[in-house]
């Protein structure tokens, strides 16, 4: 199974991109210490271009063809997983398993706005991902926190970027797409908590709260966002506050190392590690 995965993990571009810059990387090392060899043996300047058509015919083009392939196999390999994983009484024991179910819990509740990109796809998972990992499958209480703090952290962003856009960032909108992808993003992680949540039969959130909605809620807010980054005219967001019992530093805190997980190049194992750490804190 664990080849299997890490198979299916080329369904994603950014894997497939990842992967074909580490084949290259790999050619060009081979073609350099082919090089090293053939001029030791003193034949390394008459042959230079017949050592380089061997690595590109040979390795990398058949490596570049097979990761091709993998666009339309690695799909449904990766489906077949979700599938199995679903039906495991362990799956949120293990980080392989956790990964398989957030991937299905994101496909089938986050419908991500027109403005996001792959990256924002990707960085919820992965925050989703960590925290699930980290609360272990008995943290009922602990989960319960994290998506109220999720929750709370991204009612009150798309509040503020409305009301920023419309005084610092009115008529620009390219200005605005750093805030309103990361606070896409950070909906999507509490989607797909919520989504976790109600798997393992456990209340998503620290008070009585519909988690309809709440994901109604959360689906306006990324209506809203998609308006805000395409839209030249602001409107701020109508939707009444959530009360929830999160104070305003740690929505605060939640926000900001959020921001700056987003913002970090992936891995980015440090930035995400202290953005579970704030929002599965005490």
């Amino acid at each position: 199974m664990n080849f299997r995965g890490a198979l299916s993990t080329l369904a994603s571009p950014l894997a497939r991109q990842t992967a074909a810059r580490w084949l290259l990387a790999t050619c060009l090392l081979g073609y350099a210490v082919t090089m090293a060899v053939m001029s030791a043996r003193g034949t390394g300047l008459q042959r230079w271009f017949f050592a380089l058509l061997a690595w590109a015919l040979f390795v990398y083009i058949p490596g570049r063809i097979l990761l091709e392939a993998f666009q339309t196999i690695a799909p449904e390999m990766r489906r077949t997983l979700m599938d199995q994983a679903a039906t495991r009484a362990d799956r949120y024991r293990s980080r392989a398993s956790i990964e398989l179910m957030v991937e299905g819990f994101y496909d089938r509740t986050v419908l991500l706005p027109r403005i996001a990109t792959p990256v924002q796809s990707e960085k919820a998972k992965a925050g989703a991902g960590a925290i699930l990992v980290h609360t272990g499958r008995k943290e009922s209480a602990r989960l319960a926190m994290t998506v109220t703090r999720c929750l709370a952290a991204t009612d009150t962003w798309v509040r503020e970027l409305g009301g920023w856009a419309g005084r610092e960032a009115a008529g620009n909108i390219q200005i605005r797409w750093a805030g309103v992808r990361a606070v896409i993003a950070l909906a999507a992680v509490t989607k797909v908590l919520m989504a976790a949540a109600a798997d393992r039969g456990e209340a998503p959130f620290m008070i009585p709260l519909d988690p309809n909605a709440a994901a109604e809620h959360l689906d306006a807010a990324l209506d809203y966002c998609d308006d805000l980054a395409l839209q030249v005219d602001v409107v701020p967001w109508q939707q009444p506050a959530l009360v929830l019992p999160v104070s305003p530093e740690v929505r605060m805190a939640v926000r900001t190392r959020w921001m700056r997980f987003c913002d970090t190049p992936s891995p980015a194992v440090e930035s995400r590690a202290a953005f579970v750490e704030v929002a599965t804190g005490p």
